[in-house]
């Protein structure tokens, strides 16, 4: 039985992604940390700090999936969490020191792997793959803005990638 283009698609997509994590799960290992980790230390990189419910909110996941991870987090000394003295509900979590150095660690060692993913695309390539993948997740998700919601969430983000990719180079 042929497999439609469509089909090939969303397989090829899902070994994409799994290729993805087991690259960076192998980098990271190093750091003694895991891909949804280091997402965490992402968001808190670009955010500064943050309720565990905004993490969860940020990467569109339930708030207690993140529990463990923000446990062990804190237990590696990378995030801190401080008790609000008005509200005491409210647990603002930053990142420590070694957590800032992690953070940008862990962007450079993505960054690379994203860079061996796409070495032979040219700049047009990618912003159509970008475009078309856009497109789909609009198709299934109509009121989600991907593009804009990219522009506005993640310019923290993009502009922390840029910065420790910068001091890279200049390394």
């Amino acid at each position: 039985m042929k497999l439609s283009d469509i089909s090939q698609i969303n397989m090829k997509t899902k070994r994409l992604n799994r290729l993805h994590k087991k690259h960076a799960d192998q980098a990271l290992a190093s750091l003694g940390i895991h891909i949804g980790q280091s997402l965490i230390l992402e968001v808190l990189l670009a955010k500064e700090a943050c309720t565990q419910k905004e993490i969860a909110a940020y990467l569109q996941i339930s708030t207690s999936s993140i529990t463990n991870p923000i446990k062990r987090l804190e237990e590696k000394n990378l995030i801190q969490k401080k008790q609000s003295s008005t509200d005491l509900r409210y647990n603002s979590i930053t990142l420590t020191a070694d957590g800032m150095a992690t953070a940008k660690t862990i962007i450079t060692t993505i960054e690379d792997i994203d860079q061996t993913m796409t070495s032979d695309f040219d700049p047009t390539e990618i912003k159509l793959l970008n475009k078309l993948m856009d497109r789909m997740i609009h198709n299934l998700e109509p009121d989600f803005p991907v593009t804009e919601l990219k522009k506005d969430e993640y310019s923290n983000m993009y502009k922390n990638y840029l910065e420790v990719n910068n001091e890279h180079r200049n390394n």
